[in-house]
This record gives structure tokens, C-alpha cells and sequence, in this order.
């Protein structure tokens, strides 16, 4: 399946047997996962705190393995690595059921005053919001996003002017906590025209804008910091959080490891962030944490945490170190420089 801006544009689809579940397209799209994410994101909307969500590849209307890079078959399943030469390269295009659930004129954004900017029918956002004596902006990007959306993300920020900013964007950090993309997905790689690497993000948006204090992402299964200096010498704090690819729920329930991979089904085990500023200090923090809602506990109280999950996330770890992972504090050392004392 393939969205008919791609298709007028000259791609081509092949079959995939390592993602044909994956990029399948069925009625549950529409019938059941789009209601789902409306009746979750309406406890958000109905507390009244601003929000704003950044498309995934998963949010995209089409999702097809590209020709140019075809899937190695003559390999068993156990000795594929996570290339494009192995595995290929999946694309995506297409955010009419986004838009129609999360899009600027849903329910969730439409006439809110803390939902100030748009661009592509709300596909990218942003959103002003007032906590701990600061007034900030957020700003949600899709993914992998394209010049004139980075144009229009820096527009966003001149329009207001030294409010610390977050940029939220799907696909960011891997887990070594390099900007580099999953191979597998590489939008770039496939059509550079429509879309920057994370690297160029960098160098043409984050970097550049020095509001930018923070950047966050998922996509990349696991979890990783990075901080960097901004062109005027400052702190960004670039933080990866996902775990999509948890299935411990399933084991739990007699569900069988993939026959590719050995692996459980990622279904995530409701395993999210938390983050909680604290700009009352003499140098602001971020606590962070990460919570599951199925079990019910903090990732630093489940003594089976590093043995479920550090293998196919973090092999190179030691225990204490996938735990301190997903439980660490950040100092904002250049905060109060920037942005000024606490009202």
C-alpha cells in the first residue's frame, strides 16, 4: 500500500516477508486504533493541559518497502542484522488519519489559546504552556521533517521570543545516542528532497535557535541522553524514550517469542516516561523516570527490570546501568543564564 503523492512521484512498492504483518493495512486502523487514541488522549484534553502529539511512522497512512532496497532472502531469519541490506527499507507517506484525530481543527486543538501555530493541517504544532514560574513553548514535529517545515518551526520561535523551548520529533536518537536513523527507516536515505536526518535537523533548527533547551524522540527502541552546545554555547539536552519493543506482557500470558528474532511481541508492557522539572533550585533539574501502568511500578523498584529488557535494548550495560538508564536527574547548568529567574 502506498500513498498517491509517492506513487505520482515515481516509487515503487515490492513485498517484504519481514515486515508483511507489519505493513499490512487493515480495517482495525480506522475501527479500533483511532477510536482508542481519541478516548486516550481525551483524559489529556478533558484535564485541560496543553498538548501536543508528533507523528510516528506507525501515525502515516502508508507504509511500504521500498525497491531500491530490496531484502536480502537468501539469509535464515537468525543471521539478519538491522541494515537495509538485510532487511530493506521501509517508507511512509500519507497523515489524513492523523489529521482527523490530532489534526487543527480536531476537537482536542480547535479554539484552544495554548495551541498557537500549525503547519500541514496540524501534522506539526506547537503550544504555549505556563509551569514553575516560566511560560513555555512546545513545538511537535513530524518526522524526520522536511525544509520548510524546519522553516516553519523556527518561524514559530521568532514569533515568540525567549520562551524556553521543547521540540518533540519521532525519530531522533538511536540508542548509542548518535543522530542517526533506524537503518531500516530511513526517510532520508529514501527521498532527501522531502526529508532531514536528525543531524540536519540539528544543524539547520536545534542548534541554530538557542531558545532550544530540550529535544525529544522515541521511535529507536530503548533509551538514551546526549547534551551538546548549541551554536551560542549552550546546553541542549537530547533525551530517546521508547519502548514499543517490551513484550514481557505477552510471556507473561503464554504468548510465543517472534520466530525471526527469538524476541517477545513488542507490545510495550505500558511502559512510559516522567518527567518533572523542578525550577525552584538554585540550578533547575528534570527528574526522570520511567513507570509501567500495567505493572504498576517505577523501573528503579522491579528487581526483574534489567532482566527482562537490557538484553535486546542494552547488551553493553551493566545492570546498574540500565537501571540509572531509566532513573537520572538532569541539571539545567545554563538555564537561569538564558531564561531569567522564576516569576
Amino acid at each position: 500500500v502506498m500513498d498517491s503523492d509517492h506513487r505520482e512521484r515515481g516509487f515503487t512498492a515490492i513485498d517484504n516477508p519481514y515486515f508483511a504483518v507489519e505493513i499490512e493495512t487493515t480495517e482495525q486502523t480506522v475501527n479500533y486504533e483511532l477510536p482508542l487514541a481519541v478516548e486516550g488522549y481525551r483524559i489529556i484534553s478533558d484535564s485541560g493541559l496543553p498538548f501536543g502529539v508528533a507523528p510516528g511512522n506507525h501515525d502515516y497512512d502508508a507504509m511500504w518497502s521500498v525497491a531500491q532496497f530490496p531484502p536480502n532472502l537468501a539469509k535464515s531469519p537468525r543471521e539478519l542484522t538491522m541494515t537495509a541490506e538485510d532487511l530493506g527499507i521501509l517508507h511512509i507517506g500519507g497523515l489524513d488519519n492523523f489529521r482527523f484525530v490530532f489534526g487543527e481543527d480536531s476537537a482536542f486543538f480547535k479554539n484552544k489559546p495554548w495551541y498557537i501555530a500549525s503547519n500541514n493541517g496540524g501534522a506539526n504544532s506547537a503550544q504555549r504552556f505556563s509551569a514553575g514560574g516560566y511560560e513555555f513553548l512546545h513545538i511537535a514535529l513530524e518526522m524526520q521533517a522536511a525544509d520548510d517545515v524546519l522553516a516553519w518551526a523556527a518561524s514559530v520561535i521568532e514569533a515568540n521570543p525567549g520562551l524556553p523551548t521543547i521540540v518533540t520529533t519521532h525519530d531522533y536518537l538511536n540508542t548509542a545516542g548518535e543522530r542517526k536513523p533506524n537503518p531500516i527507516v530511513d526517510l532520508e536515505r529514501v527521498d532527501a528532497a522531502y526529508h532531514n536526518s536528525a543531524e540536519e535537523q540539528w544543524t539547520k533548527l536545534i542548534s541554530v535557535h538557542d531558545q532550544v533547551f530540550l529535544v525529544l524522540c522515541g521511535h529507536q527502541h530503548g533509551q538514551a541522553v546526549r547534551v551538546d552546545d548549541n551554536q551560542q554555547g549552550h546546553k541542549v539536552y537530547q533525551v530517546l524514550a521508547d519502548y514499543q519493543d517490551r513484550g514481557q506482557v505477552g510471556l507473561d500470558a503464554g504468548q510465543p517469542p517472534s520466530r525471526y528474532t527469538g524476541r517477545p511481541t513488542g507490545i510495550g508492557d505500558g511502559w512510559l516516561r516522567l518527567m518533572r522539572f523542578d525550577m525552584g533550585g538554585e540550578v533547575p533539574r528534570i527528574q526522570v523516570q520511567t513507570f509501567s501502568s500495567h505493572y504498576g511500578v517505577l523501573s528503579g523498584g522491579l528487581d526483574s527490570y534489567a532482566d527482562w529488557y537490557k538484553g535486546h535494548e542494552q547488551p553493553a550495560m551493566t545492570d546498574s546501568e540500565f537501571y540509572r538508564a531509566d532513573e537520572f536527574e538532569l541539571e539545567l547548568v545554563d538555564f537561569r543564564r538564558r531564561f531569567g529567574p522564576p516569576e
